[in-house]
């Protein structure tokens, strides 16, 4: 499960982590009633099944399939035949931000996160949804379409080992929240999105999308740390500055409760307790699946613990 370089990753081992997948399900936790249903319910509100084809009229079908137009046009009454939907769409999101780019023990940030992306990418193939992704690089967002079988998550994963092996991509911004506005734009209702981030990239307006997400589609959301960020003293009265603002000092007073760090805003957390606290709150109270993510910790244990509900050992 180790990458041979525990700051990069090739796509090899992305592609072996085909088979370790294994102990993952993604299929939804409410199971289709019809033998024409695949491994979940439609979550599409309507748009769940897909017409196939129109043929005659017979007694003891539902006149309120019939095809008026077709009907009229033909002068026997005909009545639409559908298929339902068996491919949920998912949508991989990985944060390429510059403080991906660092661990202190176990991989890099951006390691995890690629690691944790092929697997739960593989695990969504063996459920035969459709895969794809929106990653964000230097030059802007890069959409991969969702394409069934291996296509979308190989070409996806291909995109992701070639983003994180650019030198330029070590300062370079990467505008994660324009990834998540494009995402609300691309994905329609019943798709399963999956974001890997530490959230240092993300400002508290970007909450607000993140539940608009939550509200029609299937979230996932995990947030990646370094033990090093968890292990910081909580320190009130400390002088911070900034490289943009050297000249400027302030100090910032750590919260005094746990309900105190879960409200404040990541402007104004000095911590990751206070981070994770807020956007934990944010995602779970939008009905998301929130995960805690370790550099230091086999990423394959820590999304089977974490998606417990998920995992076929304990589906009934």
């Amino acid at each position: 499960m180790s990458p041979s370089q525990p700051h990069q990753i090739s796509l090899a081992e992305l592609l072996a982590l085909n088979g370790p997948a294994a102990a993952l399900d993604l299929s939804s936790r409410k199971r289709v009633l019809t033998d024409m249903g695949g491994t979940h319910l439609s979550g599409f509100r309507g748009r769940g099944m897909e017409f196939e084809e129109h043929r005659a009229y017979q007694a003891g079908d539902d006149v309120r399939s019939i095809d008026w137009r077709v009907t009229a046009r033909t002068g026997q009454t005909h009545i639409k035949l559908f298929r339902e939907e068996r491919e949920r769409p998912v949508y991989l999101v990985v944060d390429g931000s510059p403080s991906m780019q660092f661990a202190t023990r176990g991989v890099f940030k951006s390691v995890l996160a690629a690691q944790a992306a092929a697997l739960l990418g593989w695990a969504a193939v063996a459920n035969r949804d459709r895969v794809g992704g929106v990653l964000a690089n230097p030059n802007g967002l890069l959409e991969v379409r969702p394409g069934s079988g291996r296509r979308g998550l190989l070409r996806y994963l291909n995109h992701l080992v070639a983003t994180q092996s650019e030198p330029e991509r070590q300062l370079a911004p990467a505008p994660l929240k324009k990834a998540l506005q494009h995402l609300d734009r691309l994905a329609r209702s019943g798709s399963v999105l999956i974001l890997l981030t530490d959230f240092q990239s993300l400002a508290s307006d970007a909450k607000p999308l993140l539940q608009k997400l939550a509200g029609r589609c299937e979230l996932i959301v995990g947030m990646i740390s370094d033990p090093f960020e968890r292990e910081l003293p909580q320190l009130a009265g400390m002088p911070v500055t900034t490289a943009t603002e050297s000249d400027r000092r302030w100090f910032i007073k750590a919260p005094t409760t746990k309900a105190d760090a879960a409200d404040m805003s990541p402007e104004q957390a000095a911590s990751y307790p206070q981070r994770q606290q807020y956007w934990a709150k944010a995602v779970q109270s939008a009905g998301a699946h929130w995960l805690d993510l370790d550099t230091a910790q086999p990423v394959l244990e820590q999304l089977t613990q974490g998606l417990g509900r998920h995992h076929r050992a304990q589906v009934g």
